[in-house]
């Protein structure tokens, strides 16, 4: 019993750092939610009646996307089905891969509590898989931020020598590297049938 208290403390303590750094994370994304909201407030207040009007159609047009049940447990887990290119695997073989480290994770805890630790399994498998799916989506975003400045000044040449706007984004989704190259993409496609470029 002597052995067990010292592993079940340093386990509480990283359970507990866990929980922490969770928080700490959620409340860094919603006060940069706050800070976008009120810089697009502040956008938009300059602009006056007319922004309401033009952003007001736009809401409107937005349809509500009625997801599936298979989208909305894939949801669960973290993944998107709709950006399905991001995951090296099939998105369902995520959790399975989980299920050997949060069963060995479970065996610890039962180890250390009893048998009452192996309800860590399926807890610990949605954990890994939420976050390996969060470490894709951020790998995507950063290699986008790494690449946006060369996209965009792409398109200032194109638009500088008389481009049409729509034909540099073309240019850029031809010719960038991917992961900016399949983003421009679908912003040309969604545009050619007749979304508007805001």
């Amino acid at each position: 019993m002597n052995v067990r208290l010292p592993l079940l403390l340093l386990l509480a303590c990283i359970c507990l750092s866990g929980l922490g750094f969770t928080y700490l994370l959620i409340t860094q994304a919603e006060a940069q939610r706050k800070k976008l909201a009120q810089r697009l407030s502040k956008a938009l207040k300059r602009h006056g009646e007319a922004a309401e009007e033009f952003t007001a159609p736009m809401r409107l047009a937005i349809p509500e996307v009625k997801r599936s049940l298979l989208a909305r447990f894939a949801g669960l887990l973290g993944a998107d089905l709709d950006r399905r290119d991001l995951y090296p695997i099939a998105w369902w073989l995520v959790p399975v891969i989980a299920l050997v480290p949060a069963r060995l994770i479970a065996l610890l805890a039962e180890f250390l509590v009893g048998p009452t630790g192996i309800m860590l399994t399926a807890p610990a498998c949605w954990l890994i898989s939420v976050k390996y799916f969060q470490s894709r989506h951020a790998r995507h975003v950063t290699i986008l931020f790494q690449q946006f400045p060369d996209a965009l000044a792409m398109i200032v040449r194109a638009v500088r020598v008389g481009i049409p706007l729509t034909e540099a984004i073309r240019a850029v989704a031809r010719e960038a590297a991917e992961p900016t190259a399949g983003e421009f993409a679908r912003l040309s496609d969604e545009i050619s049938i007749g979304t508007q470029l805001d």
